[in-house]
């Protein structure tokens, strides 16, 4: 019986750890803002903003078009970048329903900025993640998250709360999961992402 405690004990410690690890810092993102910002929880734990250390609970503003570095507890190292809205509020697409504009995000929504992407130069440099609020570009030269070798600039959005994606400026497609998106030789698929990614 105590053994079997331990156990107890030791998974309830584990899963507080995890919930702590998981809100060492945040990225917020509301329509109405003019900029994205990052702020620390809780005690911030060694959290730093551009080298600077980042203070709990106080959110810092990230700057259209430039590089911010994000060191999350003193270990992770990520450079967020907001870029910048491309294009106006859209309603309508060729082969879809109109929208009402009832989702929070989307080309059907009138946020200042389309994306904040992520990643990770120093550990594991080839993972990539990107907060969309109404587009982000992937793929070739110029792209938001450029993939070395591609040539194609794949776009992938939101409209109507459903995601959808297209090569270039050619027509939309649903993007559903598992959807290949073919790569530098690799394909891209398409899923939700995890907390785990970022381990």
């Amino acid at each position: 019986a105590l053994q079997q405690e331990r156990r107890k004990v030791a998974e309830k410690l584990r899963r507080q750890q995890e919930e702590l690890d998981r809100s060492v810092a945040k990225l917020q993102a509301k329509a109405a803002a003019s900029s994205p910002r990052a702020a620390a929880s809780g005690s911030g734990n060694g959290s730093a903003f551009d080298g600077a250390p980042l203070p709990p609970n106080q959110p810092k503003m990230l700057e259209t078009g430039r590089d911010h570095a994000l060191k999350v507890a003193g270990g992770i190292e990520l450079r967020l970048r907001c870029h910048a809205r491309q294009g106006v509020r859209r309603l309508a697409l060729a082969g879809a329903p109109p929208s009402g504009g009832a989702f929070p995000c989307g080309l059907d929504v009138d946020h200042l900025f389309d994306a904040v992407t992520l990643t990770r130069p120093t550990n594991r440099p080839g993972l990539a993640f990107a907060l969309v609020l109404r587009r982000v570009t992937i793929g070739g030269p110029g792209t938001d998250l450029p993939v070395p070798g591609a040539t194609l600039p794949y776009e992938i959005s939101l409209f109507n709360g459903r995601w959808i994606w297209r090569v270039a400026n050619n027509a939309w497609k649903p993007l559903t999961p598992n959807t290949p998106l073919p790569c530098a030789g690799q394909p891209l698929i398409a899923r939700p992402g995890m907390y785990e990614d970022f381990q």
